[in-house]
């Protein structure tokens, strides 16, 4: 009777291995691409949501390297699209970071969650940093919070610090929020008209950006367009009505003088360097979008 039990035992134990063995297997599989053994491990019972290291499962690698046939097999096996990794990795995040568009839409057609972040990023934001246009639309279809904040920002903000004009259009397309401020307070035409993208700032400006709206540090965009000496900007918004009494990073002090509006006067006195321009007919401003 006890032989027996510990043949029993003994056959329980090698089961065990094999099958933890066989799940890792199937992880380096996966990673490698190799769809005939990815077939074989999960025929031979291997787990399709196994966590290896940093919790990865299968599915997260396939679609992060953007194996669609692998990532078409897994799913008919049961793998889960929900399933969070370390930090909050997830397939529809690793696929998004890296573009692969057609992966993405099959992951959201199986209620992959957008909402869901890595390290607080969200799929929506990565691949807006990235530039994947298509990814990005097919993530918005499917009900994307298209102004999620973290602490670089929302979407439409990294489009503008990454001057993608294209990128920034989708997103305004979506209904980006044009006056939405991070945790600094600043807004995306600030970022904009700081950066000099003068195409992105007139987007901004016809979806009805704010002009002075200030920064927790009391920063306008006209100050960011002055300091940086975009003039094509600083015009544009002096037309739009941006008032020419704007904060500096510490304190108040004049950004134009009055010889912007009016070149009789000649008072230059605390004018950032590049600020000085002349608008002697602020009623014929035209804010041209293409």
């Amino acid at each position: 009777m006890k032989k027996l039990l510990l043949t029993i035992t003994l056959l329980s134990l090698t089961h065990c291995t094999t099958s933890k063995d066989i799940d890792k297997k199937l992880l380096h599989y996966t990673l490698n691409g190799n769809r005939r053994m990815v077939a074989q491990a999960l025929c031979q019972g291997a787990n399709p949501n196994f966590q290896g290291k940093y919790g990865m499962t299968p599915l997260i690698f396939a679609c992060y390297k953007g194996y669609t046939t692998i990532v078409d097999y897994l799913l008919s096996k049961g793998a889960q699209v929900n399933i969070k990794g370390n930090r909050g990795t997830t397939a529809l995040f690793a696929a998004s970071t890296q573009g692969h568009t057609a992966i993405v839409k099959k992951l959201l057609q199986k209620n992959a969650d957008t909402s869901l972040r890595f390290d607080g990023f969200s799929p929506l934001f990565v691949a807006t940093e990235a530039g994947h246009l298509a990814t990005m639309e097919a993530l918005l279809i499917h009900g994307a919070t298209i102004d999620a904040l973290n602490r670089e920002g929302t979407p439409l903000e990294v489009a503008i610090t990454k001057g993608n004009l294209p990128a920034v259009k989708l997103l305004l397309k979506y209904k980006a929020n044009v006056n939405t401020q991070d945790k600094n307070g600043e807004t995306p035409l600030l970022y904009a008209s700081y950066k000099g993208h003068t195409t992105i700032v007139d987007h901004l400006l016809h979806k009805g950006a704010h002009v002075n709206t200030r920064s927790k540090q009391g920063t306008t965009a006209l100050f960011a367009a002055s300091q940086e000496g975009h003039t094509a900007i600083v015009e544009k918004l002096i037309c739009k009505g941006a008032s020419t009494m704007g904060a500096s990073r510490s304190k108040m002090s004049r950004i134009l003088s009055p010889s912007v509006i009016n070149p009789s006067v000649s008072s230059w006195e605390n004018v950032p360097t590049g600020a000085l321009v002349s608008i002697e007919n602020t009623s014929t401003c035209v804010v041209g979008i293409i």
